[in-house]
């Protein structure tokens, strides 16, 4: 009886630890944000250099929406595509 009280007690207050130091799950954005955020503490920007740092961060984002986009269009692409048309091209495709 005792045994079954300890190990009780140390699963739970283990699984409190566990719970304890899992971080909210984020967004990939909400990452870059963070990531950039303890890079302008980390290294004292003046204000120009925080302006060229947003914009470096900007321009990332947008090339990012930009990959995304092309992913999807050739996603579509290759799924338009018969296969014994164009053996050739790398495409998944699945006959439904």
């Amino acid at each position: 009886m005792k045994t079954i009280i300890i190990v009780s007690v140390v699963a739970i207050v283990g699984a409190a630890l566990l719970l304890a130091g899992c971080k909210p799950p984020r967004s990939p954005e909400q990452g870059v944000e963070r990531f950039f955020e303890e890079i302008s503490d980390k290294l004292d920007l003046s204000e120009a250099q925080t302006t060229q740092l947003l914009s470096i961060k900007d321009e990332l984002f947008e090339k990012g929406r930009e990959m995304h986009k092309d992913r999807e269009r050739m996603h579509d692409y290759c799924i338009t595509i018969p296969v014994h048309l164009s053996p050739s091209i790398p495409c998944i495709y699945k006959e439904i």
